[in-house]
């Protein structure tokens, strides 16, 4: 449910670069409220809505996920944050990838340098666009 108005591939190809991956695989989907609250209680035994869920399938030498993206949490995102769904977008998308290149956000510290990361990393590509 989700018309990106930007490159994906090019965007994760930054991404990758960026982060010095040589191999690396992700899965990116892109769903409703409804599969959302599915996978999320299906998965983490929560039945409410979240803007993504990562599932890290391998070791971070050869990073390789499955991303979900609920559209209508990103939406609500943007909006809260007065910006735009494409920007919230490419936020997620960085996101689910440092989730499967080891980055948490169990806790506070954690969370401040995983932020950290997307920043930069959304910066460093909106630079060289």
């Amino acid at each position: 449910p989700y018309d990106a108005q930007f490159d994906l591939q090019a965007f994760i190809t930054n991404i990758a670069t960026y982060k010095q991956l040589l191999t690396a695989h992700f899965e990116i989907t892109f769903i409703d409220d409804a599969t959302m609250r599915d996978l999320h209680q299906t998965h983490l035994n929560d039945p409410s809505s979240t803007d993504i869920i990562t599932f890290n399938l391998d070791n971070r030498e050869t990073p390789h996920g499955d991303i979900y993206i609920c559209v209508p949490q990103a939406k609500i995102n943007a909006d809260a944050q007065n910006t735009s769904l494409d920007h919230e977008i490419q936020t997620l998308i960085i996101h689910g990838i440092l989730h499967c290149l080891g980055y948490t956000d169990s806790d506070l510290s954690e969370k401040q340098k995983m932020f950290a990361e997307q920043d930069r990393l959304l910066n460093l590509i909106k630079e060289s666009a």
